[in-house]
């Protein structure tokens, strides 16, 4: 940065600790940070917050599950069973996703715009990566529009009972 061969600096799942230990070298920090993947809560954020850091969010779909497309399968996620990315217990999972669905049919919108709006009002994300495979998953993405305040506070609920934190 000082030699002007770089803009910013950033890192990728560093945990509230090994922020700190970086000791303000990095402008952001690149998280899995979803409805069903939650753990940065616990030290990352406050750390961010804190000295400045901007946090984005990677996964914000956890690996397909909540773009509701293996809500029929019951699967819980890119794979099923221990290696699924990233783990839920599967009816921990399926609760999610039928809250997701509900909200969804309430903003008027789909399951991965919803889950997407979700990440969009939590005000400690400055931006999110997104895996759309297609042209029409992007265009569905970057429809995506923070949820209401009422949508916001069910998901909140409804992630706690199965996202790792």
């Amino acid at each position: 940065v000082k030699a002007g061969k770089v803009r910013v600096l950033g890192c990728s799942n560093f945990s509230g600790g090994q922020l700190v230990s970086a000791a303000g070298r990095f402008a952001f920090d690149q998280v899995q940070y979803s409805l069903a993947a939650r753990f940065p809560e616990n030290d990352l954020v406050p750390v961010a917050r804190r000295d400045g850091v901007a946090l984005i969010a990677w996964s914000p779909l956890a690996g397909g599950l909540l773009s509701g497309k293996y809500a029929a399968a019951g699967a819980s996620g890119r794979r099923s069973g221990a290696d699924a990315f990233p783990y839920v217990q599967p009816q921990q999972g399926a609760a999610l996703v039928k809250v997701l669905q509900a909200v969804a049919a309430l903003e008027r919108s789909t399951c991965a715009q919803a889950a997407l709006g979700w990440i969009l009002t939590k005000p400690f994300i400055a931006s999110a990566t997104l895996g759309a495979r297609t042209p029409a998953q992007l265009a569905e993405l970057l429809d995506s529009k923070p949820l209401s305040p009422r949508a916001a506070a069910l998901l909140d609920r409804a992630s706690e009972l199965c996202s790792p934190r």
